[in-house]
């Protein structure tokens, strides 16, 4: 029996379900034992995903189609980009390159306009002197605009927002990313 098949098995062992649970979330979470675990210790699954929420949405964008990882990319940049507009007021670049990177993904941009308002957001990075929070979040919106279709690109823009957006408002960015994939998976985020 494989992990994914012992952890939707209604007679997983507790512990086991658990420990299979930090390495196919989806899976437990779509587990007939889910609703009954979760009821039973509430704490112990947001622990879980305080604890991987951030990895479990870098892993699993392969499950996302070109048009969802690159609407999830921008989601996740656009969240962290705070950091860069408290730092850089009147710089728009970034916020102009997950823009069009959102209009290209819904093919109401072309790929020059794509790939040049990628420059544009990588010469603001290019022109921040020290490594800071706004050039983190400025370099999510370089991942997420990159004219490449690829699940790296996507992992690097979350994991950059994830950087930058840490301890915004008191929640936690991963989970924040975390719930937010979920919603692309379950299709709550077309457009």
């Amino acid at each position: 029996m494989t992990k994914q098949e012992q952890i939707a098995d209604p007679e997983c062992p507790v512990d086991v379900w658990w420990d299979l649970a930090r390495e196919y979330p989806i899976e437990a979470m779509q587990s007939v034992l889910y609703p009954l675990l979760i009821l039973e210790e509430p704490d112990r699954w947001q622990a879980l995903e305080l604890a991987n929420a951030e990895k479990w949405a870098k892993r699993h964008c392969d499950r996302l189609s070109a048009k969802e990882g690159r609407l999830f990319a921008a989601d996740c940049a656009e969240h962290a980009l705070f950091r860069f507009e408290e730092e850089y007021p009147s710089d728009d670049r970034p916020r102009h390159a997950i823009e069009i990177a959102r209009s290209y993904a819904k093919k109401t941009a072309t790929k020059s306009q794509l790939t040049a308002a990628h420059r544009a957001c990588l010469r603001a990075c290019a022109e921040i002197d020290d490594f800071t929070w706004g050039h983190t979040a400025a370099t999510s919106a370089v991942w997420a605009s990159s004219p490449k279709d690829s699940d790296k690109h996507v992992a690097f823009a979350v994991s950059n927002a994830f950087e930058a957006g840490q301890d915004r408002e008191g929640m936690h960015e991963g989970v924040w990313q975390w719930h937010r994939f979920l919603g692309y998976l379950r299709g709550e985020h077309r457009e």
